[in-house]
């Protein structure tokens, strides 16, 4: 329940799930409204910390560039096949920057930019998934509050900036790549067992959240 404008208990709409999503988005701004300022040297000091490891470490780059491959893969893989998942990850690791917009502000996440190799039928199907989970806080970046803040002025706070925005936007290519690669294996699974497309469609959803959820985490819990 949550009360409204006028006082009154009311209940959270739709299935647990939905209630659960609204219920965890209720508790984190309930969490971050009571939560201290964190001092500018503290911010300044996480995204030292964070910018010199991005600009130091290789293996940084290697393990978040191949995370989908390592995490999500062997989970979609036990449902539809390795052979077949990992061909369907390499292609949508690729499409994932089409909606990942790298080169402009954090959380800059756009489903609607998303096109089919395939056409517009698949592109329609594939938006409207991507924003089912985009409005779920599946593509979100959680950690980015691990990179601290420099503020906005100055030669190093511009720079250390731009690293953390390299290292959260890459958890989202991930996050979108696995939600790629599931729904589309899902969707063809459920039309090869005889279900409609409409019905299909729905279940390829459900399953892209829960896989998305599982296997990159959801930080508002």
């Amino acid at each position: 329940f949550y009360t409204d404008a006028d006082g009154n208990e009311v209940s959270l709409p739709g299935d647990r799930e939905t209630r659960k999503s609204y219920a965890n988005e209720l508790l984190l701004r309930n969490a971050l409204s009571m939560a201290p300022s964190r001092p500018q040297w503290e911010g300044r000091a996480m995204q030292l910390t964070a910018g010199w490891k991005v600009v130091t470490s290789p293996s940084f780059y290697l393990q978040t560039f191949f995370e989908p491959f390592q995490v999500a893969l062997p989970q979609i893989a036990a449902k539809h096949g390795y052979g077949s998942s990992l061909n369907a990850m390499w292609k949508a690791s690729r499409e994932a920057f089409n909606i990942v917009h790298m080169g402009e502000s954090v959380n800059r996440i756009s489903p609607e930019d998303y096109v089919s190799p395939n056409g517009a039928e698949e592109t329609g199907r594939m938006q409207d998934a991507l924003r089912y989970l985009y409005d779920r806080n599946r593509l979100t970046l959680g950690h980015s509050s691990d990179y601290g803040s420099t503020g906005v002025s100055g030669v190093a706070s511009r720079v250390f900036n731009k690293l953390g925005r390299v290292a959260t936007n890459m958890e989202a290519v991930n996050r979108v790549t696995t939600a790629l690669t599931a729904y589309r294996m899902d969707y063809a699974n459920e039309l090869a067992k005889g279900t409609d497309p409409a019905t299909a469609h729905e279940k390829a959803k459900a399953y892209t959240d829960d896989v998305t959820r599982f296997t990159h985490g959801e930080y508002e819990e």
